[in-house]
């Protein structure tokens, strides 16, 4: 998932100051996102680690988040001592937090922006801010 990831980025990195906006695959976004949120999520620290930036959560939390990209397939994610994901396929809109776009949340997680109009959940957003500052 790392290999696929990290070539997924680098490839965006070579066509898009270039002016060649890559042709965005959803399946390939899809996996890109999950994997970014599962590097922000465990390099955001868990439940009682002081590593890699800092304390990490005090308490555990879960929430469930859809994209625009993704309106009927949702991600449930969680950090208590360890990291969850999970996908969430008919995700009931009344509890689940549209984001925004996961295009700009990659790219913003992976420090190709500076600001984004992403939507996380607050106890969300704090985490991936501490893991977005190694990153």
């Amino acid at each position: 998932a790392h290999a696929f990831w990290d070539s997924w980025l680098h490839e965006r990195d070579i066509l898009v100051p270039l002016g060649l906006e890559p042709e965005v695959q959803s399946d390939e976004l899809w996996a890109a996102t999950w994997y970014s949120l599962v590097a922000g999520l465990a390099q955001g620290g868990l439940l009682g680690d002081p590593a890699p930036v800092g304390p990490g959560t005090a308490e555990p939390f879960e929430v469930e988040i859809v994209f625009d990209e993704f309106p009927d397939r949702g991600l449930r994610l969680g950090v208590d001592t360890g990291v969850s994901i999970h996908e969430v396929p008919t995700p009931d809109s009344s509890s689940v937090a549209n984001v925004g776009s996961a295009l700009e949340l990659v790219e913003y997680f992976t420090g190709r922006e500076t600001t984004t109009d992403v939507r996380l959940p607050d106890p969300l957003a704090e985490h991936l801010d501490r893991a977005r500052q190694i990153l």
